[in-house]
């Protein structure tokens, strides 16, 4: 079985969805868009995801933290859906290798 994923929710106190962490109780399995920071590579991504308390197939652990307020307890797991704007790419710039002979007045061009 492969190693889960650990990703963070982040709730604010006036968030529309949720008021407070007791609210998610009830919400097992229902669609959410929310923003998710991947622990590992600390990068934040809009995405479509399902809740759960139980883990299950397909599915990583999450954690659920405020903004100002300690986790929730207790094991959480999200399923990602959709990662909402990833596949946009980002322009590259590539610099061409030189010797220090040959970058007289690059910066310059």
């Amino acid at each position: 079985m492969s190693e889960r994923k650990k990703y963070i929710m982040q709730i604010s106190p006036g968030d529309s969805d949720f008021g407070s962490f007791d609210q998610f109780e009830g919400h097992e399995g229902e669609e959410y868009t929310w923003d998710l920071l991947d622990e590992e590579f600390k990068a934040q991504t809009l995405c479509r995801v399902v809740l759960s308390k139980t883990p299950k197939e397909g599915y990583d652990d999450l954690i659920l933290e405020g903004i100002g307020i300690e986790r929730i307890e207790g094991k959480w797991y999200v399923k990602i859906l959709e990662r909402i704007g990833e596949d946009e790419e980002e322009d590259v710039t590539v610099f061409r290798s030189a010797k220090p002979s040959e970058r007289r007045g690059y910066m310059l061009r």
